[in-house]
Formats: structure tokens, C-alpha cells, sequence
């Protein structure tokens, strides 16, 4: 049914790539009011870039990328970098829409969170945006907790972001 497995091949990263330029896609469309503005082409162009160069920051031993396989079809992906040596950011919780309400994202966020333990991270932190709603329930049901950030973001959507924070120790989901 379910199997979800870590990037480690020349396929696995072209797979990865496939589903982290789905993903773009996905929000670029909840997005799509925002395409046009300069910041956000530029943005998106460098995403476009970031997602060639895969690994990249999400490569092994202190990042990882996970994809879920769900009756031998590329359902999610979900991925993870180095913030400090305490503290990693996940990125990119993906799953394709056919997938959804499978329990697929909660498999991807379990499994990242047990990898970054393994890496022995203190903290892991995420960013995501209000439109997102079943991804906030769902990291929030994952013990996640809103917290106040300081990043700059552009005026249009800077009221749309969102951060949330995990303690990994002494937590078990």
C-alpha cells in the first residue's frame, strides 16, 4: 500500500523533481493573483533553478527528501534542510491531488519528523501560507504550533505566511 522511501538514486531525485515542479504548480494556482508581481517571478524562477539542482540543500547526511509510493504510484514527497545544527526546516509537503485524504501527508510528516531525529535536530520549523488549510490542521494535529517570525516578505502576502515550530525531544506523534 504505502511505502515511503528517501532519495538515493538518479531516478529518485528525477522523481523528486517531478512532484517538487507539481507543487509549484499547485501553489502558483493558489497563488495565482500574485503571479505577475516582479517578486514573484523571481521567485518562482529561482524555485525553478533550486529544483534542477536537486539535491541541493535537501542532500544527505544533515537533508533528506522522502517520497510516498501508494499502490505503486508517486503519491507525495516531503523534504528537509539544514537551518543550524539544531534546527531544520521542512519543506515542500506535497501530495497529488488523486492521494489526498489517504493519510499520505501524515506518513510523509511522521516519517520527516523521525529523520530529522535521527539527525539529531532540536527544533524543526516550517513555513506555509493560510490558504493552506488542511496542511495547517494537519501540522498542528502533528504538534506543530504557530509562532511569530521575522522573515520580511512582500506586502502582498505578507499577512498570508505562516510559521509553525516542533520541539523534537521528549515529543512522540
Amino acid at each position: 500500500m504505502l511505502k515511503i522511501f528517501p532519495v538515493e538514486t538518479e531516478k529518485d531525485i528525477e522523481i523528486a523533481k517531478n512532484l517538487f515542479s507539481e507543487f509549484d504548480d499547485f501553489l502558483k494556482g493558489q497563488l495565482h493573483e500574485y503571479n505577475n508581481f516582479p517578486w514573484a517571478v523571481k521567485y518562482w524562477q529561482s524555485h525553478k533553478e533550486k529544483i534542477q539542482g536537486l539535491p541541493g540543500k535537501y542532500a544527505e547526511p544533515r537533508g533528506c527528501i522522502l517520497i510516498a509510493d501508494y499502490k505503486n504510484k508517486h503519491a507525495g514527497c516531503v523534504g528537509l534542510i539544514e537551518e543550524s545544527s539544531e534546527v531544520c526546516l521542512m519543506k515542500r509537503l506535497y501530495v497529488r491531488e488523486e492521494f489526498r485524504g489517504l493519510g499520505i501527508g501524515k506518513g510523509l510528516v511522521k516519517t520527516i519528523i523521525e529523520c530529522a531525529r535521527t539527525k539529531d535536530y532540536k527544533i524543526m520549523w516550517l513555513h506555509t501560507n493560510l490558504l493552506l488549510k488542511l496542511a495547517i490542521d494537519l501540522y498542528e494535529k502533528m504538534g506543530f504550533k504557530k509562532t511569530a517570525h521575522n522573515k520580511k516578505y512582500p506586502d502582498e502576502i505578507k499577512d498570508l505566511i505562516i510559521h509553525m515550530k516542533l520541539k523534537l525531544e521528549g515529543t512522540n506523534n
